[in-house]
């Protein structure tokens, strides 16, 4: 939050000009790279299936590591 304060602050005090070529610095610096990927077109039903149950249990996994990093292995056992 102390950041976006401070970033609000200095473009308060930016004319017109700076705040521009300030936008311009993040689109090409600080922005993510965006590449096109249609896993679709190379792959036929099935194997697209299976892509994508298994994209989903990767991210379910890693939501559960994070979630036992933060809140310990089984709240069960604390009960």
């Amino acid at each position: 939050m102390q950041r976006a304060i401070t970033i609000l602050a200095f473009w308060e005090g930016m004319n017109q000009n700076t705040q521009k070529k300030f936008l311009e610095g993040i689109k090409t610096e600080c922005s993510p790279l965006i590449k096109y990927y249609d896993d679709d077109m190379t792959q036929d039903d099935d194997e697209s299936i299976k892509l994508l149950t298994r994209q989903i249990k990767d991210d379910l996994d890693d939501l559960k590591a994070n979630w036992e990093d933060k809140f310990g292995k089984d709240m069960e056992e604390s009960k």
